[in-house]
């Protein structure tokens, strides 16, 4: 082996170990672990009683967020759900307008009876009853969708039924079609069996 300057450290203390062609090594000597010092009994029961508090601290914050994500999740499911209804539907609107006009005519029914007030209202009224003519075509259109949306979901599924079925068919004829040949096998076995 050749030789290799070592570069000693200064204060550290190293071992040297022989090997088995005459040479030796040095490494540095392992330092001694500290034992700890054994924990008095009050010592141990302050560590109990911190530990049971942590315990308790960390399950109250654990309980606050998983809350926090509840709340969360439901008002994100809230804001979809407004979202989805505002686009299907259309009715946000639709909803305002119809909610404006029907405070315009409590505002007219409080005030006195003149010409021009009643005229307002009788206006208010007809806008009304052409707002909720929107709103039922609208809705009507709505249901239609729904229905077509459901009678091609049903015409998918009666295709894939079908095509089950005729794939159960296929198999059932190729286990018929299997039985025959293994009968035939055997009954050809059994004969020739019996000739030797």
């Amino acid at each position: 082996m050749s030789e290799e300057k070592v570069f000693e450290v200064a204060g550290v203390e190293t071992i040297e170990k022989p090997l088995e062609d005459g040479g030796s090594i040095k490494y540095p000597k392992p330092k001694e672990k500290k034992k700890r010092k054994e924990m008095t009994d009050e010592q141990r029961e302050a560590m109990k009683l911190r530990l049971a508090k942590g315990r308790e601290t960390a399950l109250k914050n654990r309980q606050k967020k998983a809350l926090l994500r509840k709340i969360d999740n439901e008002e994100a499911e809230k804001a979809k759900d407004e979202k989805i209804a505002k686009h299907v539907l259309k009715k946000d609107s639709k909803e305002e307008q119809i909610n404006n006009l029907k405070m315009d005519i409590e505002q007219l029914k409080t005030k006195p009876s003149t010409p021009s007030n009643d005229a307002k209202l009788q206006k208010l009224q007809d806008n009304m009853i052409l707002m909720g003519q929107v709103v039922d075509h609208l809705v009507k259109e709505n249901n239609e969708y729904k229905k077509r949306k459901e009678t091609k979901k049903k015409q998918r599924e009666d295709e894939v039924n079908k095509k089950k079925q005729v794939e159960d068919q296929k198999v059932q004829e190729q286990k018929v079609q299997a039985k025959k040949v293994y009968d035939t096998s055997k009954h050809r076995k059994n004969i020739l069996g019996g000739m030797l």
